[in-house]
């Protein structure tokens, strides 16, 4: 008898662990996925406001140049 209530003891503990681990894999995951999201989000941030800039400064040097060009 006690052999069985140990073996069901055992297979009840594994079976929490499993579950246990397959959340903790689980929320692991979703919090990557969350990251990943929200790194892309700044990286494309910055490309914008470096294409922003970079039109800025292109406009700034055609308006010099055709200033240099009028004298």
């Amino acid at each position: 008898m006690e052999a069985k209530e140990q073996e069901k003891y055992m297979n009840d503990r594994h079976k929490k662990i499993i579950t246990a681990e397959a959340k903790l894999i689980n929320k692991q995951s979703n919090e990557m996925n969350a990251l990943k999201k929200k790194l892309e989000a700044n990286l494309n941030e910055r490309l914008k406001l470096r294409e922003t800039e970079h039109n800025k400064l292109l406009k700034r040097y055609q308006n010099v140049k055709s200033e240099i060009e009028k004298q």
